[in-house]
C-alpha cells in the first residue's frame, strides 16, 4: 500500500488498527482461513 498525506505515521498506524479485508462471496470458510493465514 502507499500512502500520501500529512498526517503523521502515528495517526496513519491508528487508522489501520481496523483496516477492513473483504473477499469473494463464493470463497469457503477454509479458503479464507488460508489466506488470512498465509497473507
Amino acid at each position: 500500500h502507499i500512502f500520501m498525506g500529512n498526517d503523521s505515521q502515528q495517526a496513519l498506524l491508528a487508522e489501520m488498527d481496523n483496516w477492513p479485508t473483504y473477499y469473494p462471496y463464493q470463497m469457503m470458510n477454509s479458503q479464507v482461513v488460508d489466506e488470512m493465514l498465509h497473507h
